[in-house]
Order: C-alpha cells, then structure tokens, then sequence
C-alpha cells in the first residue's frame, strides 16, 4: 500500500554540496524540522526549542517550524542532504490523535505489532539491505522473524 498523502517533488535545486534553500522549497523540501531522521546543530537548536512548550514529539516538531519561518534568524537558510536516503522511516501506523501524520495505508495496527513483540516475534530489517530509496519514508513489507535481532547494514 501507498501514503494517505504524498511526499511531494524534488528540491528545486542543489548546489555541489548538496544543500538547498529551504525557504524555496516546496513538501518535505520546504521543511526544515522533521524530527524523525534530520541532525541539527546544537547552537541552532537550544535556543529554538528551550522557550518551547509541547506534550509530543508533533506538537514540538510544528512548533519548531512555526518558529522558523522564512523570516527567522533561529535558523539556517539551507538544508543539506546525501546523494541518497541513508535513514528509511517506515511510517507503519498512527498512534497519536494530535497530528494526522502520513502513513501506510495498509500498516497493521499499534495493538497488532504489540501481540507480534509479545509472542517473540521481531521486525527485521534484513530485507531492506542494500537497497536504494528515493526517500526517508518509504512504505515497505513487514517482515517478522521469531527473536530475529537487529542486523547491522
């Protein structure tokens, strides 16, 4: 299955460091404060959210970026990234009522991965080695193994 919404188009243009004006942007480009796989400076980011108040990681997140608006000095301008995704987040499910954030259309339940753990069965990562993705999020199977352990990439 796909995303309830969709990802959006490419960064309009990189630079030979790979880095981009976000303010230019547009979709997960054009956002400069996704908490699940982007590194910030510490200089940039401990005066940006010690003023913050949040109950979850969304709430944080949504302030984060409304604390970054274009006009903002809290931030840097650009963004930077790998040639390729190195982070893959699998957007299994939604567990929280605050934010409707994409996700699998067809992802099994927070209470069924739970029963899965409970009965000893583990997510491996083990057929996604080796791939290339064209983004962080990025719909893909579960495969389940009995005590499988994490594997190194």
């Amino acid at each position: 299955g796909g995303f309830r919404t969709g990802q959006g188009p490419p960064p309009p243009q990189l630079d030979a460091e790979l880095t981009w004006v976000w303010g230019r942007a547009r979709g997960d480009w054009g956002y400069p404060m996704s908490l699940d796989a982007h590194v910030f400076r510490t200089e940039y980011l401990v005066p940006l959210v010690s003023g913050l108040e949040y109950f979850n990681p969304n709430i944080l997140e949504s302030a984060m970026a409304s604390s970054c608006g274009q006009d903002s000095h809290q931030c840097p301008p650009r963004m930077s990234s790998y040639h390729g995704a190195i982070v893959i987040n699998l957007p299994v499910n939604l567990v929280q009522e605050t934010w409707h954030n994409r996700h699998m259309e067809d992802g099994p339940s927070a209470s069924l991965l739970n029963t899965e753990f409970l009965f000893g069965r583990r997510l491996t990562s083990s057929h996604l080695c080796g791939r290339n993705f064209p983004a962080a999020h990025v719909p893909q199977p579960l495969v389940f193994e009995l005590g499988a352990v994490h594997k190194h990439w």
